[in-house]
């Protein structure tokens, strides 16, 4: 991590090589992940370096398995993001990261939509909001689209008490 943070060819190197490795099934086999409630070390450890590297290049990668949990037994896209490592990821890698979870957004599977809409909306950026008012305005999981809209309201009401003189 050190090497990659101060040598440009290092971080290239990794830039190439991270989405590789995290683009494959972290999971093993089901019956793996099942058995031993766990995800491949290996594979973690590509997230955790994309992450703290914030390496936008892996943000595709991290898009397929944003909805995947660190616990099999807990529901995907439960809402639990602290659970989702690819999605914890892209929330850390920021702004860069909201073209491929715009994607998922609009084209996943529901528990990838709702991981990736929770990824968006602790990016909590310009990009990301207009990305997700969009989504609660014309998207096609209306579930979703309402459960967005409230988030957007909570994060303007807490904005403007914030901003407020008082």
């Amino acid at each position: 991590m050190n090497l990659a943070r101060g040598n440009p060819r290092a971080r290239r190197f990794l830039a190439l090589q991270l989405p590789v490795m995290i683009a494959k099934d972290p999971r093993g086999t089901p019956e793996y992940y099942e058995k031993h409630l766990t995800l491949s070390a290996t594979w973690c450890n590509a997230v955790e370096l994309a992450a703290e590297l914030k390496i936008a290049e892996a943000a595709p990668a991290l898009a397929k398995w944003v909805g995947l949990s660190k616990d099999p037994s807990m529901s995907l896209g439960s809402g639990e993001l602290f659970q989702h490592p690819a999605a914890i990821a892209l929330v850390r890698i920021g702004d860069p990261s909201v073209p491929a979870l715009t994607s998922v957004l609009n084209e996943g599977a529901e528990y990838q939509r709702s991981s990736a809409a929770d990824a968006l909306i602790e990016i909590n950026s310009a990009k990301s909001k207009a990305v997700l008012r969009k989504y609660s305005s014309q998207g096609h999981d209306r579930k979703l689209a309402q459960d967005i809209q409230r988030s957007l309201e909570v994060i303007d009401h807490n904005r403007l008490l914030l901003s407020s003189p008082d």
